[in-house]
């Protein structure tokens, strides 16, 4: 093996490097403010599932079968999901349809599937999903904060006087919109009511 110029190679520094490197993404991964999130994505086994994992199914695209799960989280008929994840309510419906079986066309005696199998299979976007996340990490925070699932429904779907009298699920389409209500049921924890 061929040593860099001017690199002197000391094991015990980078042992050390390493342990700091293990133990940071121990630290990461299982400091996990995301347990209770996937419960409401519809994912199985959700307490193993720390932050770089989440990163990591963001980024690879939620299945489909998540969206009627936070539809059912929120109380809400999956075609309104569209009200508050950046996807088309068409979509949504196409997703949601009964997996079919790859059609068979003869062309000249030769059979030739559609792909209509394969949409089916395939996840949804990493924007979507990433979206969806922190959805759910809203519900999850509000199921924490208020300590039922029927009273955080409720709530969400409540004109808040801090919000300007907004609804919380109407804020939920936005980035800074979640942030907000996620502000808002913090001030709640905390026994401050605007």
């Amino acid at each position: 093996m061929r040593k860099m110029a001017g690199y002197k190679h000391d094991t015990k520094t980078d042992k050390k490097a390493l342990f700091r490197i293990n133990r940071d993404e121990k630290t990461l991964d299982t400091a996990s403010n995301y347990a209770g999130v996937w419960k409401y994505l519809g994912i199985v086994n959700h307490k193993k599932i720390g932050v770089l994992r989440t990163i990591e199914i963001t980024r690879k695209g939620l299945p489909k079968k998540s969206l009627a799960a936070l539809a059912n989280s929120l109380d809400i008929p999956t075609n309104r999901l569209d009200l508050i994840l950046p996807i088309s309510r068409r979509s949504i419906e196409r997703f949601l349809e009964p997996t079919q079986k790859p059609r068979k066309h003869f062309v000249h005696e030769k059979p030739c599937e559609t792909n209509t199998y394969s949409k089916a299979v395939k996840p949804l976007s990493a924007e979507v999903s990433d979206h969806m996340v922190q959805v759910a990490k809203v519900i999850a925070r509000a199921n924490e904060v208020l300590g039922d699932t029927k009273v955080a429904q409720e709530w969400l779907k409540s004109p808040i006087p801090a919000l300007g009298e907004s609804t919380p699920f109407s804020l939920l389409d936005t980035s800074t919109g979640i942030d907000l209500v996620l502000d808002e049921l913090g001030r709640l924890e905390h026994g401050v009511f605007s």
